[in-house]
């Protein structure tokens, strides 16, 4: 909740799982949401890496286009103001995010994952 307070002071739109009452829900349900709606999911969760992947075979061979509008996997041992810089960077970054994972290292800046 602090790194979108963080991030709207910087001029992002943000919504949290809180501002969408999805706390509590499962991964998939927050997955969903972010999908429905357009955003880019943000977590600390690397389950969402098993997600990703499966929805990418499944509507693969289905032929659907557009799943998702990314996921960005950040490191919990960052501070508030680190990740939301590091947030920023790949906002600025022209990476392209739909139907995509990625996952910020340290040491080697935001890595797609397949």
């Amino acid at each position: 909740m602090r790194v979108a307070m963080v991030l709207r002071g910087m001029g992002h739109e943000v919504t949290t799982a809180r501002d969408a009452r999805l706390i509590r829900a499962h991964d998939d349900e927050q997955l969903f949401f972010a999908a429905e709606k357009g955003l880019i999911l943000v977590s600390h969760d690397d389950d969402f890496y098993v997600l990703h992947r499966g929805i990418r075979r499944w509507f693969g061979v289905w032929g659907e286009v557009t799943i998702h509008a990314g996921i960005l996997i950040l490191p919990d041992v960052l501070s508030i103001e680190q990740k939301a810089r590091v947030l920023d960077i790949f906002a600025a970054s022209n990476l392209p995010a739909a139907n995509e994972l990625y996952e910020w290292f340290l040491d080697r800046d935001w890595v797609r994952c397949p």
